[in-house]
């Protein structure tokens, strides 16, 4: 990682002794962990950062973010829960755009074949829930898959051994640069901390083709006297087509700390990676269909999605935050 630059306010000073990180057996999935090659981020060397806009300065030369992304495959990991509205969507990035940043940053998969007539396309959903796709019902009773098990049935190939390239993916632009993932309690100013921070990440290995690759996240600072947490969080992401360094886990690390005088300090935990809000987008090409008539459309549903940032080994920076008492 890059040396950043220290903001002119900045106070810095600590020590450090490191050892390296365990392996992580998560039951029920296929999983890798990842033992990092490298220290966790702790942020310039202790600098104290007085807001919130010298700490993404910062990560943004630390762990740069593209102003927009890709995905290959659906967005299993990193996806939002919560619901995404057209209109929010449409207001940022028009689906327009985001059909022809398709063709370019997802490839020639998405294109519509001239000897099969197009219906109903573009298809652009409502909401993030409005994900049923009414061309493949599952049964009498059902109104169709998700949009998740088509981009699954898209990665099956009917040929053992000969891979697939689905036509499903995911473009979005940034909304949002290095989301905070927690923070410790805040402690007066001369109040010297020693506290371990560690990180580990747990890459889902899947035989599902037609999903992305991405991964989760544990990241927490604990006391080394008493073994409290200090703050814990859990965040899941997707690489996209310009990763080149994938998130690994960073060995642990003890900390020793001073707040500043006459502040309150505390440590805010970054993620480095941003909000990418968008289009899950989907080619359906169906030769015999319900009414038996070849047809063909493109599905755009609003999305949102975390992705990491593309050339950054370390999946969190810590950063030590103050403010006058």
């Amino acid at each position: 990682m890059r040396t950043p630059i220290k903001p002119t306010t900045g106070i810095s000073g600590r020590t450090g002794t490191r050892r390296a990180a365990t392996a992580l057996a998560t039951a029920g999935l296929t999983v890798a962990s990842l033992i990092g090659t490298h220290s966790p981020a702790f942020a310039a060397d202790g600098v104290w950062y007085d807001n919130d806009a010298q700490v993404d300065a910062m990560l943004a030369r630390t762990a740069p973010l593209n102003s927009s992304e890709a995905v290959m495959g659906y967005p299993v990991s990193g996806l939002d829960t919560k619901l995404t509205q057209l209109a929010e969507v449409e207001s940022k990035y028009p689906h327009q755009k985001a059909l022809e940043d398709v063709q370019t940053k997802l490839g020639s998969a998405f294109n519509l074949e001239p000897e099969v007539a197009v219906k109903d396309s573009p298809d652009i959903r409502t909401s993030s829930q409005d994900d049923i796709e009414p061309w493949i019902p599952r049964g009498p009773f059902d109104n169709g898959m998700t949009a998740k098990e088509e981009c699954r049935r898209q990665g099956i190939s009917p040929v053992p051994g000969v891979a697939v390239k689905p036509a499903c993916g995911f473009v979005g632009v940034l909304e949002k640069s290095y989301p905070s993932n927690g923070a410790t309690a805040r402690v007066a100013g001369g109040s010297k901390l020693t506290f371990k921070q560690q990180a580990t990440v747990s890459k889902m290995e899947s035989d599902t083709t037609g999903w992305s690759v991405g991964g989760k996240v544990n990241a927490k600072i604990s006391k080394t006297d008493t073994g409290e947490i200090g703050v814990e969080g859990n965040f899941e992401y997707s690489q996209s087509t310009t990763t080149t360094n994938g998130f690994t886990s960073m060995r642990d690390e003890t900390v020793e700390t001073t707040v500043p005088g006459g502040h309150f300090g505390w440590i805010d935990e970054r993620v480095n990676g941003g909000w990418y809000i968008g289009y899950i987008v989907y080619k359906i090409t169906l030769m015999n269909g319900a009414d038996d008539a070849p047809k063909q459309k493109l599905v755009a549903i609003p999305a949102r999605v975390l992705i990491q940032s593309p050339t950054t080994l370390s999946p969190v920076t810590w950063a030590q935050r103050k403010v006058t008492a």
